[in-house]
Order: structure tokens, then sequence, then C-alpha cells
């Protein structure tokens, strides 16, 4: 059992849970759950796509022994908000009764009425709840293969909380992602950070219904073919990007600029590089590719029929013929060649 605690009162007395109950419940709440209190007691209420029924069915059936729950579906086509009208899908809708039990959390998470993230929530929170919150609110981008936690609701210092608690809770870097269409941040967990993230909360999200585990990205196995796919997807859409002029004039100028700054490391480091054996079979590889062959052999061709080839091919040859033991060759073999006449001659 675990005791749920508040800030807002030292003298409240706390109610027991269950710790899976406890856990997901307050994943939930950080997530897309809220917990409205009406008069006396509180109530809880989450709503999902219909494509999310089994992920909600199974808070059902773990939250049902101990809260009054409905579980329903709703079809409302039209719904209106900030006066615009929006058509959307059948969605699955979790909610319970008012109940005591239920203060205990709208007091942890409410400050005036607002969802507010605080130390004492985050310090009650294990893998499952974590687990559970990313399903509820996070997503997965399988072309840049990183993991983010949409925590727009939240507050700057909110978010700096949870970034501090995830360094020193989990060892884990999150970062910061702009939402300029709201003009708030949220949680960006880079390519590394991202692994460590994922592989902490996979075991939980396993007891969890497969139709979410694509949330896992790259750890699940599972995703094979949605993270091949985006790589196709990204590779076009970035040979798409950088044929463009503007793109290419500006990638160029980036490029020489970085030479220049970093010349002398750059040299060095490729100088460096080429004396290593695995630069030293790379190239004996590379060479010894037909395709590369056959390439090298057909540029030659071209070239040798170049005015610039001939002539550096002349003087090569009259300097050639300079040196001493060339000449000493060239005199030997027209002694050969003259007496061999002579013998012919003869005969």
């Amino acid at each position: 059992m675990e005791a749920i605690i508040s800030e807002k009162s030292e003298t409240i007395t706390p109610i027991f849970l269950p710790k899976k109950t406890h856990q997901i419940i307050l994943g939930s709440l950080l997530g897309d759950m809220y917990c409205k209190k009406d008069f006396l007691n509180s109530n809880i209420e989450e709503t999902h796509s219909i494509k999310q029924k089994e992920y909600l069915t199974w808070k059902y059936l773990n939250l049902k022994d101990h809260l009054s729950l409905r579980l329903y579906t709703f079809n409302n086509i039209l719904c209106k908000a900030k006066n615009k009208l929006y058509f959307r899908q059948i969605e699955i809708r979790l909610r319970s009764k008012v109940s005591e039990k239920l203060n205990m959390y709208h007091n942890l998470f409410y400050v005036n009425g607002i969802k507010t993230i605080t130390q004492t929530i985050l310090s009650q929170l294990d893998t499952l709840g974590l687990a559970v919150w990313y399903c509820d609110d996070g997503y997965y981008d399988p072309e840049n293969k990183i993991a983010e936690i949409h925590t727009e609701g939240f507050s700057m210092k909110e978010n700096q909380l949870l970034k501090k608690w995830f360094k020193e809770k989990w060892d884990i870097n999150a970062a910061f992602k702009k939402d300029p269409s709201k003009n708030k941040i949220l949680l960006r967990f880079p390519v590394k950070e991202t692994d460590k993230f994922l592989n902490l909360i996979k075991e939980d999200m396993f007891n969890i219904p497969n139709s979410i585990w694509y949330k896992l990205g790259h750890v699940w196995i599972g995703n094979k073919d949605i993270l091949k796919n985006a790589k196709l997807n990204k590779s076009r859409r970035t040979k798409l990007y950088q044929s463009k002029e503007e793109v290419k004039i500006r990638r160029n100028q980036q490029a020489k600029d970085f030479y220049y700054r970093n010349k002398e490391k750059i040299l060095k480091d490729k100088t460096e590089y080429r004396k290593t054996e695995k630069y030293k079979d790379y190239i004996k590889k590379y060479f010894s590719r037909q395709e590369v062959r056959d390439r090298i052999r057909e540029y030659q061709k071209i070239y040798r029929r170049t005015p610039q080839y001939k002539k550096k091919a002349l003087i090569y040859k009259m300097e050639y013929r300079k040196r001493p033991e060339v000449k000493e060759k060239i005199r030997q073999y027209n002694k050969n060649v003259r007496e061999l006449n002579k013998l012919g001659g003869k005969n």
C-alpha cells in the first residue's frame, strides 16, 4: 500500500492505495487525466481517441477495484473551441464517480485550480508512473530517434524542475524544445538520453497493452519497419532540401567558414588518420574494387588524349632520357641493334 502525501495540509490523514494504482493515477494526472473537485469530493476523467481503447481499458481494469468507474465511447463529431468548429473521431472516456479517496490527488496536483507539478509529486513517481505519463503525453520521432514529453501545459519553472529531476533521479539529461505555435516549451531527450529513458520504462510498458508499444521506438523490435520507412523518408526529404540552389550556396559557405576556422586541426587530424592501419586497409580495399579500377582506367584514357597530358609526357620523356643510367641503357640497346643488323647482313 502507498500513502498519498499532500503539500496543502499538515494534518490530513493519508489514504492508502495499492502502489500500482497510485502510480497509474500519478502518471495519468501528469498526462491527460484531470481531477475535478465538486463540493466535498473529487472525480477523475480521461479521454482518448478510440485507437487507444485497449490502453484506457487497461487503466479501467487496474483502477475499478478501488474506484467506481465508467468506461464508454461517445461520438461528438462537432467540437467548438476558441470560436472554431472542429470535426473529430469517435473517442473513449474513462470517468469516475466522486470519491473521498481522490481528494488527496486533487490537493496534490492543483494549486488555485491549475494543475501544477511539484517536487512532492515527482518524489513519489517511479518507473511505472513515468511509463504511464509517457504513454499519455509522450511522442517518439522515428526519423530522428528521439523521445519527447509534451509539457507545454506547464510553466517554464515546472519544466526546469522536471529537467533537474530527470538528471538527479535517473541521470537522464533532458533538453527543452520550443513550440512556436503555443510560444511554450516541452521536454525533449537527445538520442543517447532517449535510449536511456526508453530502456528505463520499457519493462513497465511491456505490461501495458501492445497497442501503445509503438512509443518505445527503437528499443522494441516491432518498430523495425516503421524505423526503416522513417529513415527512407528522412533521406528523401534531406536530398530534396539539399538540392535547392540557395541551400547549396549556404552549405558551401558554411563548410568553407568551418574549414578556415579549423584548418590546422583538420589537416593535422587527416595526416594522423592516414598513418593508421584502418585508413591503409580502406584504401587497399577501395582500389581493389572492380568498378573503381574501371573508372580509373576510363579516366586515364580520356586524360591521355588532352593537350596538357601530351605536353607533360613530352617534357617528362626529354628529362627522362637525360638521366645517366637511361643514356647508358639506350646506348647499350642501340649497340645490340647494330650488331644484330650486321649479322643479318652477312647472312
